[in-house]
């Protein structure tokens, strides 16, 4: 073969494989008859018996779509080296592989401190917070997910302030990677990548996405088998702080996205001693905090957590290019702008893009992607990851539970706003109109 006909076979290989990974839906029927002339039709039936708890009642739906979802994500995983290594990333794939494998060191600086320290933290805030909880039938463990993030000491905490598993998904999974997330991670990481000219459009969007989480987390919940009776009774105190966190950010959002930014920063510092005395026990055998868990389990934690994100980022990639088109209509179709379509997509994996994108959006865009993003950023990325190293059979009711309560903010984004021919969004002035302490606040944060 000539150089010339290995170069047009190049060209024809790479024409195929663009073929295939552009246009999925059009090569379904020629791959389904294709397969069944292969001995792999057998596999495709059992993989379809396999699915039928899926649509059942009880813990066999959850167990399948989770075993679903992690052979999803392994074959982008295996995609991502292969066009990495082979391909030279010519798809961009083996670039969001590197990307997933590269979290695992921020993971591990934002994760082990607290999931050390949580057993002190927990017999503390056990003797505290018992009382007033038992008082009102509520699991004291409720506490741990509303103000820590799932992934940063949310889930830890819940596990030793109880042994209730159910309650570990409620608190630890299921609100820890919304009202938690928000509470310590959203709320100061937007403060830094969001313009002091969007502030108002932030703490409005901010407002809709908690006042919709505990819908999601109801819902969410109940698919993961939690008796009704028993979600309402712990979910009481979380609402609580959700409606009097709504309430600020409505009237006063400048003082209090100044007073989470500090909070954060707290939280932050605290997270880091820990690590640092967690890694000089290691080095030492010297216990600096007495009762501090090992650090050596928790890297087995970070570990799953950063290979699942290897699928996972390729995975939202996939999910991008094939449904730009169809949210880009959506956006025409409600009136936003196609940043907002795009940065609502991105943030399914992490919220920082869609953060860094909201100067390009419009004004209806803005507060419709941020009131999305509040309860569902990184559900099939980060905490997901997270939930299916820890929880596994929580992994699906914690999806569920963000997209209910994003798809409800965005939707009530959407409701409360005007838009003009143009496009741009303009609050209606009678229910949501801002005062002169909201103008006052934000000036005083953003200085």
């Amino acid at each position: 073969m000539g150089s010339a006909d290995a170069s047009n076979l190049k060209i024809r290989c790479r024409k195929a494989a663009d073929f295939l990974m552009r246009r999925p839906f059009k090569m379904v029927k020629k791959i389904r008859k294709a397969a069944q002339t292969m001995a792999g039709e057998y596999a495709i039936l059992k993989c379809a018996v396999g699915l039928k708890p899926f649509f059942g009642d009880g813990d066999g739906g959850a167990m399948a779509a989770n075993r679903i979802i992690f052979f999803v994500m392994a074959c982008f995983m295996l995609w991502g080296a292969v066009d990495k290594v082979f391909l030279n990333n010519h798809f961009g794939y083996g670039q969001s592989f590197d990307e997933g494998l590269g979290m695992m060191g921020a993971l591990a600086a934002s994760m082990i401190g607290f999931m050390c320290l949580a057993p002190v933290i927990g017999r503390g805030l056990t003797l505290v917070v018992t009382p007033l909880f038992k008082a009102i039938g509520a699991d004291p463990a409720i506490c741990a997910g509303s103000v820590l993030p799932i992934d940063m000491g949310g889930y830890a905490l819940a596990r030793v302030m109880t042994g209730d598993r159910q309650i570990w998904a409620l608190s630890g999974i299921i609100l820890g990677s919304m009202l938690g997330a928000t509470v310590l991670y959203n709320i100061p990481l937007s403060l830094v990548l969001v313009h002091k000219r969007h502030h108002p459009f932030l703490a409005r969007g901010t407002m809709l996405g908690v006042i919709a989480m505990p819908v999601g987390t109801f819902f969410g919940a109940l698919i993961g088998g939690i008796p009704p009776a028993k979600i309402l009774v712990n979910l009481g105190p979380a609402t609580l702080l959700a409606a009097l966190l709504a309430l600020g950010l409505w009237r006063r959002p400048g003082t209090l996205l100044k007073g989470f930014a500090t909070f954060s920063r707290l939280i932050m510092g605290i997270s880091v001693i820990s690590l640092a005395c967690a890694i000089f026990r290691e080095l030492t055998g010297i216990a600096i905090i007495p009762g501090m868990a090992s650090i050596r389990p928790q890297f087995i934690i970070v570990g799953r957590t950063a290979v699942t994100l290897a699928g996972a980022f390729p995975f939202i990639r996939f999910l991008t290019r094939i449904l730009s088109k169809p949210l880009n209509g959506i956006g025409r179709w409600t009136g936003v702008n196609e940043a907002t379509a795009a940065g609502i997509l991105a943030s399914l994996a992490n919220s920082i893009p869609a953060y860094k994108m909201v100067g390009e959006m419009d004004d209806r865009g803005k507060v419709v992607a941020i009131a999305f993003l509040t309860p569902g950023a990184y559900c099939l990325a980060g905490q997901m990851a997270f939930a299916s190293a820890n929880a596994p059979d929580d992994v699906i009711p914690m999806i569920v539970a963000k997209l209910i309560a994003g798809v409800l903010a965005a939707g009530m984004a959407a409701v409360t706003l005007d838009h003009t021919k143009d496009g741009e969004g303009t609050v209606r002035k009678k229910r949501t109109a801002p005062n002169k302490n909201d103008e006052n606040d934000v000036k005083e944060l953003v200085n």
